[in-house]
């Protein structure tokens, strides 16, 4: 019963494409004057077209459970290639690209729990699942009706292969919404508290949504207006022939 590919993306073949490929940025070669490391001209990023990509299949299960790997978006075209991470984002388009890899299963699984395929889903991400271009994805697969039954926001995680502290967070999906837990636990990963709350937001809080509320307008402030930008004065205003000279300097 355990399959060993890849468990977002499937593809029909891969192609080279040497005409794709970039100069590779990672410091080589030491520097004739400065004697520092920097990159060798002559090495290039291979980069390999995944003809036929789109979404992997998941099996049937009733419940998923998954720690997927911890990549930023900073540093998939490093660890995945340039043709992958291409092949990738076109394969889930209500991803964005600003979004972290593990994504990629968190709204994967979210979509099985939200039409009924799965009962459950608990997955460890990195706690950034809490920032703005992750929550993104979050609300997605909360509009579809998957909720956050349960959550730990912030718990410590050690690498023992390579001894890194990072923190992550821990998120099981439900269908039906009755009521969710928020989890904390101190920096031993000892629990601290429980608490009960109506629901659980895409920025993993309880009570009032503040990530949503930063994006409606303030009810205070209607029928206000301002200024708006004031010069105080010719003296701020340039001509076209100074604005040019200004950018060309």
């Amino acid at each position: 019963t355990i399959e060993c590919r890849d468990a977002v993306l499937a593809w029909d073949r891969i192609v080279r494409r040497p005409e794709k490929d970039r100069p590779d940025p990672t410091p080589r070669i030491p520097h004739p004057v400065t004697g520092d490391l920097v990159p060798d001209p002559s090495r290039l990023l291979p980069y390999n077209e995944y003809v036929g990509a789109r979404p992997a299949a998941w099996p049937k299960a009733d419940f998923i459970i998954g720690n997927p790997p911890y990549i930023g978006t900073k540093r998939m075209r490093e660890a995945l290639g340039d043709g992958y991470v291409d092949a990738l984002r076109g394969s889930y388009p209500g991803i964005p690209a600003s979004a972290d890899l593990v994504l990629y299963w968190w709204l994967t699984a979210a979509k099985l729990v939200a039409s009924g395929k799965t009962t459950c889903a608990g997955l460890i991400t990195t706690n950034s699942i809490r920032m703005a271009q992750n929550r993104v994805v979050v609300e997605t697969g909360m509009k579809l009706g998957a909720f956050i039954a349960w959550a730990v926001a912030d718990h410590p995680w050690v690498d023992d292969a390579g001894g890194a502290a990072v923190r992550v967070a821990m998120t099981v999906l439900a269908r039906k919404q009755s009521g969710a837990r928020l989890v904390e636990v101190d920096d031993d990963g000892a629990l601290t508290s429980v608490r009960v709350v109506s629901r659980l937001h895409s920025d993993l809080t309880g009570g009032a949504s503040v990530a949503s509320a930063s994006g409606l307008p303030l009810l205070a402030n209607e029928g206000l207006s301002s200024f708006g930008f004031m010069l105080a004065g010719d003296g701020f205003i340039l001509t076209q022939s100074e604005a040019t000279a200004l950018i060309a300097g």
